[in-house]
């Protein structure tokens, strides 16, 4: 019997003496995001949005498909990853991992566009990057800087943004502002750049963006670039102006930092913008849909992927969604247009953060914080 009460009393002071460390915890696994249905309050009528698949991590940054018509998807951390739809029903079934970037060679990672001649470029923290697969096995193992220095989160979230190429060949990238709203400080900021392939002759194209996030070029050769509006409000900025959608022409100004939206004072010369969106939507990717799946009322027009309000100098509630803009030729070269919503998500699991066409006609949509693609197609009843 005192043998029994001594090993009672030898375990209860070895459980009572362990300490919280000793003892392994259980992280509660995060609530995943609502159906589709519970995330989307608004779609046209006859088109269906439907999951292609995704990364299940928050952070995706930009896509596109790549010349064996697959989904590459970057992330905002440097990683690259590829969807493949093996039995052709428009939902990936596998995820590769194409770049781990584990070394964190690439960083702030929010650029992506596939060459001419087939070689992939990154836009990263003051770099365009072209990725190298230097044993041919179908993974990057490397990568190649063709143009660094460029001014890069000097202010929050202002970098190299997005990159297209051009019909001339030639990679094109936007440049954020190293301000909310001025003055000028660098040389290349505010501003769209274009170079060769291998990052000679780089030039600036135009000027006059705070933060031209994304850009996308007509069948034509015309350049089209989303640009976002100042957030932060003081003795120089009393309202916050809209947001833009600019065609992009050659030597001429935007307006940056001195006019924003389509009223300019007497005597300016900028360019005004071809469409306002609402102040802090905070316009991201976007497209120009030349495809024929969607009816002719969607066709001929850019959609723009809006990542939703991100202002702390005032209380919006904007974005959170995609818009599409039909573009109508004017007789001076230009084009007019005004946006109209196309989808709308919930604010709580809606970041479109780019949009693209993909070689079926749909529109495939990129969400921020699920990672996951959105496939939207036109398919009215019967």
């Amino acid at each position: 019997m005192m043998r029994y009460l001594t090993i009672t009393l030898l375990l209860i002071l070895l459980v009572g003496c362990s300490s919280a460390a000793d003892t392994p915890t259980v992280e509660p696994t995060p609530p995943g995001p609502p159906p589709l249905t519970e995330r989307v309050t608004f779609i046209p009528d006859g088109f269906e949005i439907s999951i292609y698949g995704g990364l299940a991590r928050p952070g995706a940054s930009a896509f596109t498909f790549d010349p064996d018509g697959e989904i590459n998807v970057l992330t905002n951390d440097g990683q690259l990853f590829r969807l493949r739809d093996d039995n052709g029903d428009y939902i990936a079934d596998h995820r590769e991992l194409l770049y781990a970037n584990e070394a964190n060679v690439l960083e702030h990672a929010v650029g992506l566009a596939f060459g001419s001649d087939g070689a992939l470029y990154i836009s990263d923290k003051g770099r365009i990057v072209r990725m190298l697969d230097v044993d041919s096995d179908g993974i990057y193992d490397a990568i190649d800087p063709i143009v660094f220095g460029l001014p890069a989160l000097v202010y929050p979230f202002h970098s190299n943004n997005g990159i297209a190429i051009g019909p001339d060949g030639k990679i094109y990238v936007g440049i954020g502002s190293t301000t909310d709203h001025g003055p000028i400080q660098e040389q290349w900021e505010a501003s769209i750049l274009r170079m060769n392939p291998d990052g000679s002759e780089l030039e600036v194209f135009a000027t006059g963006f705070r933060n031209p996030y994304d850009l996308t070029f007509l069948p034509n050769g015309d350049l089209f670039a989303v640009d976002e509006a100042p957030d932060q409000l003081d003795e120089t900025l009393r309202v916050l102006p809209p947001e833009e959608l600019n065609h992009v022409r050659q030597g001429r100004d935007y307006g940056f930092p001195n006019v924003f939206g389509k009223t300019l004072p007497s005597g300016n010369t900028s360019e005004p913008p071809i469409a306002e969106f609402p102040a802090a939507s905070v316009s991201a990717g976007l497209v120009y849909y030349s495809a024929t799946q969607f009816p002719a009322a969607f066709q001929n027009g850019v959609f723009v992927a809006q990542f939703g309000t991100r202002t702390p100098s005032v209380e919006l509630d904007s974005g959170h969604g995609v818009i599409f803009v039909p573009l109508q030729p004017t007789a001076d070269g230009t084009y007019t247009g005004d946006f109209q919503m196309f989808l709308q998500f919930t604010t709580e699991w809606g970041r479109p953060v780019d949009v693209t066409v993909g070689p079926d006609g749909a529109l495939y949509v990129l969400e921020y914080l699920t990672g996951e693609i959105f496939r939207v197609v036109y398919a009215p009843a019967g």
